[in-house]
């Protein structure tokens, strides 16, 4: 089963248990402060998924590598 058959066939069997989870189309997004924690960059995002509805996030980014050429 590829990764698309298998993503469409869990939704089809969370969906009676969780209702909608579609994801809405037209979710902003609002970046906020960044730190860092070591090597990490932490940043803090806020996605707007529906009027009123404020869903907070921190991405964890791990220190950047050098590409080798």
């Amino acid at each position: 089963m590829s990764p698309a058959e298998r993503r469409a066939q869990l939704r089809q069997r969370w969906q009676p248990l969780l209702g909608n989870i579609e994801p809405a189309a037209d979710v902003k997004v609002s970046t906020g402060a960044k730190q860092q924690s070591g090597d990490i960059t932490v940043e803090r995002l806020v996605l707007h998924v529906d009027p009123g509805v404020q869903v907070p996030m921190l991405l964890l980014l791990p220190p950047r590598q050098e590409k080798s050429r």
